[in-house]
């Protein structure tokens, strides 16, 4: 009995952690008319706390820890 519980918790504990693998997304901002990066941007998954903003080169990384993932892109002096 014992055996069988500790083969229950590693499984279900393996299944937690698979399902909360966090996912990378990177990538570059730019303006469609100019090509030059965008500084600034703000990035956000709304409802999960996830964000982030673009560097001065217009780059970013946003790690996220759920499927799928909608993201807000906000930037002053653009519209949506």
């Amino acid at each position: 009995m014992q055996k069988q519980l500790v083969i229950l918790l590693f499984s279900l504990l393996s299944a937690l952690c698979a399902k909360s693998q966090p996912y990378k997304l990177e990538g570059t901002i730019v303006n469609a008319n100019t090509g030059e990066p965008i500084a600034d941007v703000n990035l956000k998954i709304p409802d999960t706390g996830f964000g982030t903003s673009t560097d001065k080169e217009g780059r970013f990384s946003l790690v996220f820890t759920q499927l799928p993932a909608f993201i807000d892109i906000t930037c002053i002096g653009y519209d949506r």
